[in-house]
This record gives C-alpha cells, sequence and structure tokens, in this order.
C-alpha cells in the first residue's frame, strides 16, 4: 500500500513587496527549507489592477513561473481584503460605515463594504480574471477567498447597503 503525504507545509510571499532580482533567490529557499506550497496575491489588488480596467498579471506570471520551476505549488488568493485607492475615489459607497456615520478613509485593512454592490461588482472582477488566468494552471492547486469577512477591529459596518440586509435579515427571521 502507498502512503501519501497529504502534509502542507509552505509560506506566505508577498513578490511584489520584494525587488523582483531577489525572487528566484527566494524561490529556491523556499524548497532548499522543504516547503512545498507558496501563498501569493493576498493584498495585490493595487499591483495586479492599478487603475480600474488595467490589469497587469506580468509579475504574478513571473512568481508562478518561478514557483514552478522549483517544484511548489501555489494557493492564490482573491486580493479583496485590501482594494486600491482608486475603489475609495470613485466609488466611495464601497466604504464601511461607522456607528457615528462616517465613513472610513482608504488605508486600513478592510476598509470596503462587502454588502455594497459596488464592491461586490469590483471584487468578481479581480477574481474572475485570477481565475481565468491561473486557474487551469497545473500548480495552482487551490484559492483563497478572502477568509475573513469581518472588518477586524471596525466591525460591525452602518452603511446603507448592510442596514438594508439587516432589515431584510429581521424581517425574514421575524416578520
Amino acid at each position: 500500500m502507498e502512503v501519501v503525504n497529504t502534509t502542507m507545509i509552505g509560506t506566505y510571499y508577498y513578490p511584489e513587496q520584494w525587488p523582483a532580482e531577489e525572487w528566484a533567490k527566494d524561490f529556491q529557499k523556499m524548497r532548499a527549507m522543504g516547503m512545498r506550497h507558496v501563498h501569493m496575491a493576498e493584498f495585490a489588488w493595487t499591483h495586479l489592477e492599478p487603475r480600474q480596467g488595467e490589469f497587469r498579471f506580468d509579475w504574478l506570471d513571473e512568481a508562478v513561473a518561478l514557483a514552478e520551476a522549483n517544484d511548489l505549488d501555489i494557493i492564490l488568493c482573491t486580493p479583496t481584503a485590501t482594494p486600491p485607492v482608486w475603489v475609495a475615489q470613485n466609488y466611495p459607497e464601497a466604504l464601511m460605515v461607522r456607528a457615528n456615520g462616517r465613513r472610513v478613509t482608504h488605508g486600513s485593512r478592510a476598509q470596503r463594504c462587502v454588502n455594497t454592490p459596488e464592491f461586490n461588482h469590483l471584487a468578481e472582477a479581480i477574481a474572475t480574471r485570477l481565475a481565468t488566468r491561473y486557474g487551469p494552471h497545473p500548480r495552482v492547486i487551490g484559492w483563497q477567498l478572502d477568509n475573513e469577512l469581518g472588518h477586524y477591529e471596525a466591525a460591525p459596518c452602518y452603511c446603507p447597503a448592510c442596514e438594508q440586509a439587516f432589515r431584510a435579515y429581521l424581517g425574514e427571521r421575524y416578520g
């Protein structure tokens, strides 16, 4: 009977935060240390779509190729926890509202409201682009969807979309 090792040993890596000339060495070190997986693109939305509708995958293509060359499986992420500044500038309604009625500003992690149609449309666009481009890649073995849907220390959100959703929930639950 063959024993299959299912241990997932890997690391988070943010290539967009490091000089590209360091990447090859970094991936080689990952493999030399016994890593089998690398997790990338979690906070990279601004690097993937610096302006709305302008997608830049060249740097991630290179990182994926380096992972493959070093026999590393890849878990890619939807980068929706950290939207680019253009989301806040063009779609302020996609930002959370605090209990005092003030909308948060760009610059904090998870400042977006996941219940607004505007944010969901933009998040779907970047996630679809990533899935279309990298989904068929044989080394991409999984996806991390934004796994922390709360708003960290700023929860909850009091925007009109959240208020409407909460009222609908109360109506369904209590009539």
